[in-house]
């Protein structure tokens, strides 16, 4: 907060305690054009524990959150406190027949997503997008596990292929057993993505070793899948050629005990 802005804080509550008024008071008098331009001037008077607690006590909660919508990072402490959630902007269609909106999902996004309100599937392609680059694995294992089942019935088809593009290298050495289910993938398909040459080599310069039972898993389903479904003779090739790939790196981990 800046010396003007203090300034004028320290001023406004004094006149408060001549007036016997609060802040609440004051700000449900000005006209909605008024408490616009205070809340984008001053956004940060809002940061006060106190003025925050008594506006959402005042039934003023959707005024508030146009003040945490706008910059929801100044406000995390107050979010959890409240039980609030913060939403996922939108940006202006381009013409008058295009109805797709492209979400603004900001870094306070991805890093909270326990904070967010996913309205619909929209939201949260929109947070996966980004998320290989944004993201955290809790962050990311959350909205896999808490949000993405409550969009889709079918969430492999829905976001299966933006799951596997957010699932980087350094992802792979935490990935355990019980995290497949959650990857909207089949094994085959979620094999080819992970341990492809490329990524073999990255996984090999940065020490990312896969845990044994997540490989496991893997193969299992590719068995699984090979029993039930006809796979060209190229296809079982690189099913198993990145498969071996999995197995080398978990050689290569216990090498290096």
């Amino acid at each position: 907060m800046n010396g003007k802005n203090k300034t004028f804080f320290k001023m406004l509550n004094k006149a408060f305690a001549q007036s016997q008024t609060n802040f609440v008071q004051y700000f449900s008098t000005l006209s909605i054009t008024e408490q616009t331009q205070f809340i984008r001037h001053f956004p940060e008077f809002f940061a006060s524990k106190a003025v925050f607690s008594s506006m959402i006590e005042a039934g003023m909660s959707s005024t508030i959150m146009q003040v945490v919508n706008a910059n929801p990072e100044l406000y995390v402490g107050l979010i959890q406190k409240h039980n609030l959630k913060v939403e996922i902007p939108t940006e202006e269609s381009a013409g008058w027949g295009d109805t797709a909106r492209v979400r603004i999902v900001s870094d306070f996004h991805h890093a909270h997503p326990e904070l967010v309100s996913f309205k619909n599937g929209a939201d949260v392609k929109g947070w996966l997008e980004d998320a290989g680059k944004n993201a955290s694995w809790p962050a990311l294992k959350y909205v896999l596990k808490e949000v993405v089942p409550n969009h889709a019935k079918n969430p492999t088809t829905a976001f299966g292929s933006l799951v596997r593009r957010s699932i980087k290298h350094e992802y792979i050495p935490v990935l355990v057993a019980d995290d497949f289910d959650l990857l909207c993938s089949d094994g085959d398909t979620l094999l080819n993505e992970l341990f492809d040459s490329k990524s073999f080599k990255m996984c090999i310069a940065n020490s990312h070793y896969p845990n044994n039972d997540f490989i496991e898993t893997l193969e299992l389903n590719c068995t699984m899948s090979a029993m039930e479904k006809t796979r060209t003779s190229r296809h079982s090739k690189r099913v198993a050629r990145n498969l071996k790939r999995a197995k080398l790196l978990l050689e290569i981990k216990e090498l290096q005990k």
